[in-house]
């Protein structure tokens, strides 16, 4: 089972014309093999190849995921809207805002435009979803903005039709409609926690508004008829901000804002977190289900000047732009969201069901204009009444939810002719033995006679399976590297993979990874690059699980990471010098460094550790005071009296020793020295307007603009003398990860300027030093494992 990410369709007629061509030949054939001279005349008319289909699937993979339609902008569309609050009998009062007098219309005139996709986003097509659910089922579970998203799709159907009410029961809650002409029926399910829940006795005189949640049991009013249903879209969220009491087996265990003696408040979030759970699970282990199942993420509110009861409104008439950052309580729930989802999808892959990410958060976050705010009732002088930033006008912003079904519909499509071509192949070719299938050279494990290939010198070389995440399904991407969200309009950077000369490098595969580390930690020592590459490998490794940040304190500078189901720890220990280094004082804003003191924030963690990844360099390019024995022994780029001026590699080569000095004696197990990481400014430096604009790699004996590599030079040096120290010591591995050549060759896999929103008004400078993600970063990693591996 894989996440989807996106959802543009341009091989759909390679698709259709395989299947037909194949199920023309195979229908064809036995009609006219007895009226055929030669009898093996047809047999010669080969069925859809293996290669063939393995394009045909790679063409539809690099459609879909170099579109992502989740990450965009909103941008006008004046032919909207598609329907009005005249023409759609659907509406509920509360989101016909049109009907209760707002004055501005600019909200319904807005489409989602994602980045980097040559189609955009299609406009909903009513008669193209009607035939795709042709004979089928499904359901909108959750909470009246589930039932406000359905009542979007009944409206924007409503240009081919009208369904018929075919309700089994009397509640509003509970609602069926049945389109006859396409016999596809809808319905909506009310459960606004997913989970089994009781709501607060109103008859009580001294009633406390507090529902009771039975975290650890689904709700079965809809659990118990899911079974039914082709497709299946689950959604929750502004439920678990009220105030509630938890169960877990029919126990008290805590609750959120509850203000009760004796019971913890464990916050919203631990609630939210535990439904999402138990809704899954529910869908996992439903037997009669056999459907698609999607989850809508969440769908933020925008009250300012207070809360919904606090006098809060929402009066913005445009959209946010895509840098405006969301509140903190809407990223925490969207992140339980996204990683019960992954957890849950990992379970799917193995019970072959199929689950399905509509995440639609962002761009729904960027659109405060959207609610009906004051215009979902009629003005009451005498009557408080509050204004609404939680649902949408119809028409409005949430349409677009139904863009994006469509779209992922049109992929399940996709997925589905896919099936009957390999069906197809699979069929012809049962009683040919002559041709196994072969692995992809990039999947090839290194043989045992290439232990001692030379992984660092190579090409890079196309890879059309890349990439294995995107920046909308890993949360751990830095803002400053995720490039695609920022605009950048290319995505080539993303496909490629280092071929080393003499043997085949692996691409990263995460089980094999936590299968290596179970029950072991790894650090990573460094400055920013070093983070890059943790935040490459947990987006790496989120296609397998998703870790819990057990870090000791809120320092976003050390961080750890614990990876439940194998017991491996991840910790990230920033140390940018490697030495002990004091902060510039703001009168001279020179660094402090300490050359021959260990840094203990990261020295002292060494014993518990049994993996290390150290590295640095490019923070030495900055003014420093340099201190041995106390006492200061010249500085770089100081310029002040009496102070010895002393070269970059000085400085470097002496914190460099000390750092290994530190591993040798205080380390037992693998360590890895990762080499500089070089820069790609072109036309000035990076505060001289230099920038990073090549769209391919260099090749190997290409004449590459001059680089300044002396770091590099004193880490194999120092590495060299290290390692026969090393040998010396039981139960150290030292090794040299040596791809400053490799990533030498990537000048087109920085962010430059989409790092960072576009801004006339404001100058920021272009990032060719980091590296987006995805990108040439997380070929650190398949090396990483390698290394690991050949370790063994």
């Amino acid at each position: 089972m894989e996440l989807v990410h996106s959802a543009t369709f341009p091989c759909k007629q390679k698709l259709l014309i395989a299947v037909t061509i194949a199920t023309a030949l195979l229908t064809i054939i036995p009609l006219l093999y007895p009226f055929l001279e030669d009898p093996n005349f047809f047999l010669k008319q080969q069925p859809p190849s293996q290669s063939s289909i393995i394009k045909l699937e790679n063409d539809v993979v690099t459609s879909h995921d170099s579109c992502d339609i989740f990450s965009g902008e909103w941008v006008p569309n004046p032919e909207a809207p598609y329907y009005t609050n005249t023409t759609c009998w659907a509406i509920h009062e509360h989101q016909n805002c049109m009907k209760f007098g707002r004055p501005d219309t600019d909200f319904i005139k807005w489409k989602w435009k994602p980045y980097g996709c040559e189609d955009g986003l299609p406009v909903f097509d009513p008669v193209r979803f009607l035939e795709i659910v042709r004979g089928k089922t499904m359901a909108f579970v959750g909470d009246s903005v589930s039932r406000n998203h359905m009542q979007s799709l009944i409206c924007l159907l409503s240009q081919v039709e009208y369904p018929m009410d075919a309700s089994v029961k009397n509640d509003d809650y509970f609602k069926r409609w049945t389109y006859e002409t396409y016999n596809f029926t809808i319905a909506a399910f009310w459960t606004p926690h997913l989970v089994k829940s009781k709501e607060p006795d109103q008859t009580q005189p001294k009633h406390i508004d507090i529902f009771d949640l039975y975290l650890d049991e689904a709700d079965e009013s809809w659990t118990a008829d899911i079974g039914d249903f082709d497709f299946v879209i689950i959604s929750s969220g502004h439920w678990h901000y009220r105030p509630s009491v938890y169960y877990e087996n029919r126990t008290i265990t805590g609750c959120h804002y509850c203000q009760l003696p004796n019971i913890t408040d464990l916050t919203m979030f631990y609630g939210y977190r535990k439904a999402f759970r138990t809704a899954f699970k529910a869908i996992l282990e439903s037997e009669s289900f056999k459907g698609v199942m999607y989850l809508r993420s969440f769908a933020p509110s925008h009250f300012e000047g207070g809360l919904w009861n606090e006098g809060g409104d929402c009066l913005r008439k445009q959209p946010y732009r895509s840098n405006e950052t969301q509140d903190e309580t809407t990223m925490k729930l969207h992140k339980i969201q996204l990683e019960e989802f992954w957890r849950a999808e990992e379970e799917a892959k193995k019970k072959g069901k199929r689950l399905r990410l509509l995440d639609t958060t962002q761009a729904m976050w960027l659109r405060p204009d959207g609610h009906p705010s004051r215009y979902g009732h009629i003005p009451e002088a005498n009557v408080t009444l509050y204004n609404d930033c939680v649902h949408w006008c119809l028409p409005g912003p949430i349409d677009n939810l139904n863009d994006f079904l469509l779209a992922m519909l049109k992929r399940e499509e996709d997925k589905g002719l896919l099936a009957q071509v390999r069906k197809i192949h699979l069929n012809s070719s049962s009683d040919d033995h002559s041709s196994p299938v072969t692995t992809s050279p990039s999947r090839t494990r290194i043989r045992d006679d290439e232990q001692m290939c030379d992984l660092f010198t190579g090409e890079w070389v196309p890879n059309e399976e890349a990439p294995y995440y995107t920046n909308t399904t890993c949360w751990a991407i830095h803002e400053h590297q995720n490039c695609m969200k920022y605009g950048r309009p290319d995505t080539g950077f993303m496909r490629w993979r280092w071929k080393p000369e003499s043997c085949d490098l692996p691409i990263f595969d995460p089980q094999e990874f936590l299968e290596m580390v179970r029950g072991k930690a790894m650090g990573f020592v460094g400055d920013s690059i070093s983070r890059n590459q943790v935040q490459s490998l947990l987006c790496l490794l989120s296609r397998v699980e998703y870790p819990e940040d057990i870090s000791p304190s809120p320092d976003t500078d050390f961080k750890v990471w614990n990876y439940t189901s194998y017991n491996f720890t991840l910790h990230v220990m920033w140390s940018p010098f490697l030495v002990k280094a004091t902060k510039p004082d703001p009168k001279s804003n020179f660094f402090s460094l300490y050359l021959d003191e260990y840094d203990t924030k990261w020295t002292s963690q060494l014993d518990q550790l049994d993996y290390l990844v150290i590295s640095s360099g490019h923070w030495f390019s900055r003014p420093v005071i340099f201190y041995e024995n106390q006492q200061i022994s010249g500085c770089q780029y100081c310029a002040l009296p009496n102070t010895t001026e002393l070269p970059l590699t000085y400085g470097y080569r002496k914190a460099l020793r000390i750092s290994l000095k530190a591993i040798i004696e205080n380390f037992k197990g693998l360590a890895f020295l990762r080499s500089f990481s070089p820069q790609h400014f072109e036309g000035g430096a990076w505060n001289e307007g230099g920038d990073c604009v090549r769209t391919q790699p260099y090749r190997r004996n290409e004449t590459i603009p001059e680089a300044d590599l002396k770091v590099h030079d004193i880490q194999r040096e120092e590495f060299r003398a290290a390692e026969e120290d090393g040998m010396k010591k039981s139960g150290l591995r030292l090794k040299l990860m040596d791809t400053t050549q490799a990533m030498l060759l990537r000048p087109d896999g920085h962010p430059g300027r989409y790092g960072h929103l576009q801004n006339p008004n404001v100058t920021l400078r272009n990032d060719c030093i980091h590296w987006c993600l995805p990108g040439p970063i997380d070929t650190l990693n398949d090396i990483l494992l390698q290394m690991m591996k050949t370790d063994n």
